[in-house]
């Protein structure tokens, strides 16, 4: 008894302070409380509300006026209007047995296993992985000149040796040739090669199986791996033939090579642009360069390629691809789902804080206005249908002035304008760098039109004419102009037998069609044909005479 005294006022503190709480809390007190907490929410209920509102008008108004500006382009914004139909497999050429197999998944119905008439699966692999003296070998032999040397021009010094090897050029010991070891690297997948080409000769369509009604960008895109490798494997072949004097085949490789770079027409995004920019660029035209600069192309195959380039319209496809783009952008904007109770959402192995943390995430950007989607929506779309202003296909010319233009309102959008037109800036890709392969690829079809016809003025008169006004009606119906300049292109007689091709770059200046590498891929870069030298001297000699 005599230590409660001592411990008393501990035990009495808790006992005081509940009191204390008690009567602050009493009823009425708590009544004012609750009144003024039920006023404060209503307020800020009403002010979000009122904030809603205003924004979600504000979007509205601005996606209504930016979608009537892209309709009057003649675009459709309705992303089922771009969904392609299906197509029979027996016309389909992305259903070829060993594009299949590239192009889907092992789960899919729709994949194909190797087979073993298609080669060995582990040499086929290894084909793209060789250095010196094999396909990046070739393709260097091609692509710079001659670039792949043999020991015996180096006559012993090492110093040039060297320095060759810092600029990327391959050296092979003297006693192997390049040509011999690449056709044997070939050789073993002769049947894919055949079936390649079959199919591309049979199967006009193309179409990728799969599910193109969920999110736009989730649509299915072409294996850029299996175009990848199956265009180098075609390409070796065809630059194998030419040297072999097997110029249809070649011909057949270089169609093949085409139709790989789209096999999704019906679904032309850009990197589907992309891809079929470079497999025709880079691949399908130094073919036909090849030949023509070889003399191996008869009356008849340089009518039908004079044919083939007047239905060329690369800037117009690359339109098409932009219309593509703006119509997914915007589905996948605007499109809106409901939020699950996070315990149901998400995939089964997901942890409960993975379901949690995104049901969360979820829920704040349900708590964002929907305005703001459609301005977003509004921004990403108004810049990319810039592009649609800058082709006229009726002219078949670029307008450099709207081009620059097009640059200076994105740097505006980056730097200077406001919190959306920064994020609509930075979604949308690098168009001046797709507008500059599209342009390539135009000014080389083009060009292989016009340099078929002067082969076939050439054989019929001895020697070529002094300017391209000869060649039309009779050797070629109509010239295309140079769309950066929209004058004819530019050609220069050498002699006899050799002229010079060329057309301005995007900047739309004429510099002498001089061939730079550093500046191949620049604006500033004129557009030239043909491409550098291909054969060695010895071989290039023989072909001639």
């Amino acid at each position: 008894m005599s230590q409660l005294p001592t411990i008393g006022p501990y035990l009495l503190a808790p006992y005081r302070l509940f009191l204390r709480l008690y009567h602050w809390f009493s009823f009425k007190r708590l009544q004012t409380v609750g009144k003024w907490s039920v006023i404060i929410a209503i307020a800020l209920a009403a002010l979000l509300f009122i904030f809603h509102s205003i924004e979600n008008s504000r979007g509205l108004r601005e996606w209504e006026r930016v979608k009537n500006e892209i309709e009057a382009k003649g675009v459709r914004l309705e992303w089922k209007d771009y969904i392609p139909n299906p197509v029979p497999d027996e016309e389909n050429f992305t259903a070829t047995p060993i594009i299949a197999h590239f192009q889907y998944d092992s789960s899919s119905p729709h994949h194909t296993p190797w087979q073993d008439d298609w080669g060995d699966k582990v040499s086929f692999k290894g084909l793209f992985q060789l250095d010196s003296g094999g396909v990046r070998a070739s393709e260097s032999l091609i692509h710079k000149g001659e670039r792949v040397w043999h020991e015996s021009r180096f006559e012993g010094s090492a110093t040039r040796r060297e320095r060759l090897k810092s600029e990327g050029i391959s050296i092979i010991p003297e006693n192997i040739d390049p040509w011999e070891q690449l056709e044997n690297l070939i050789q073993p997948h002769e049947s894919l090669l055949d079936e390649l080409r079959q199919a591309a000769a049979t199967r006009p369509k193309s179409y990728i199986h799969g599910n193109y009604h969920g999110m736009p960008f989730d649509a299915p895109m072409p294996s850029f791996a299996s175009t990848r490798n199956l265009t180098h494997l075609l390409y070796a072949d065809a630059l194998c033939a030419l040297r072999n004097d097997d110029v249809g085949r070649a011909l057949k490789n270089a169609q093949s090579i085409k139709r790989l770079g789209n096999t999704n027409p019906g679904m032309y995004f850009l990197v589907n642009a992309m891809i079929d920019n470079v497999a025709r660029k880079e691949f399908e035209i130094p073919i036909y360069q090849l030949a023509l600069k070889n003399r191996q192309l008869s009356d008849h195959q340089l009518k039908k390629l004079i044919s083939k380039s007047l239905q060329n319209d690369a800037l117009q496809a690359f339109e098409w691809s932009i219309q593509h783009e703006i119509a997914a952008g915007t589905e996948s904007v605007l499109s809106h789902y409901e939020a699950d109770w996070f315990f149901l959402s998400s995939s089964l192995d997901e942890s409960w804080l993975d379901r949690l943390s995104e049901s969360l995430w979820t829920t704040i950007l349900k708590g964002i206005p929907d305005g703001w989607a459609y301005i977003m929506a509004s921004r990403q779309a108004y810049y990319m249908s810039l592009t649609l202003d800058q082709y006229d296909p009726e002219t078949r010319k670029l307008n450099l002035e709207t081009i620059a233009q097009n640059q200076i309102e994105l740097d505006r959008m980056i730097h200077e304008a406001d919190f959306f037109d920064t994020l609509a800036a930075m979604a949308v890709p690098a168009l001046g760098k797709v507008t500059q392969s599209a342009l390539e690829l135009h000014c080389q079809q083009d060009m292989l039109g016009i340099a078929c016809a002067l082969e076939l003025y050439r054989r019929e008169n001895k020697e070529l004419p002094e300017d391209l006004s000869s060649l039309t009606t009779r050797y070629i119906s109509q010239l295309y102009p140079d769309p950066a300049t929209g004058r004819h292109y530019h050609y220069e007689r050498l002699d006899k037998n050799h002229f010079r091709l060329w057309g301005a770059g995007l900047d739309g200046q004429d510099n002498g069609g001089q061939y730079d590498p550093d500046l191949r891929t620049s604006e500033q870069a004129d557009i030239i044909w043909p491409g550098p030298v291909i054969f060695s001297h010895a071989k290039e000699t023989a072909l001639k005479n």
